[in-house]
């Protein structure tokens, strides 16, 4: 009679192999995740703030540089492109609220009168987004 000889599990540098091969995939995946993300087409630093409270993050975002540049959702417009970008938004439904992303460098009267011509322009609600000394908050 013949008996088969039980089989061995893998030892070693083999057993690890599965392993590996998910610890790739996942470095793959966040890798591919992080490149969807969209940033900002410049740089802008914001003020600080002792507030805690955060806004809805569905709100459209105007981003105003240290130089007076303006990108809108993340595409760099003139000042006078303003008013009819801020009209889709208002035939969208999205004008109620905006979120203000203005850098610390700028003079707060030029950020005032930003705010005032985006009220002009019928938006009901500007969020200006801040940073704790922690991060970023809105």
């Amino acid at each position: 009679m013949r008996f088969d000889r039980p089989r061995q599990r893998p030892q070693g540098d083999d057993a690890m192999l599965p392993l590996i091969n998910i610890v790739f995939l996942l470095l793959i995946f966040f890798m591919i995740a992080g490149k969807l993300a969209s940033s900002d087409p410049f740089e802008v630093e914001p003020p600080e703030s002792a507030t805690e409270e955060l806004p809805r993050a569905e709100a459209p975002t105007l981003l105003l540089g240290s130089d007076g540049r303006l990108a809108l959702e993340g595409v760099i417009i003139e000042r006078d492109e303003l008013a009819e970008q801020l009209q889709q938004l208002r035939e969208e439904g999205r004008l109620e609220r905006l979120r203000l992303r203005a850098d610390a460098r700028m003079d707060t009267p030029d950020v005032v009168s930003l705010m005032e011509l985006l009220r002009s322009h019928g938006v009901e609600r500007v969020n200006l987004i801040t940073q704790t000394h922690g991060g970023v908050r809105s």
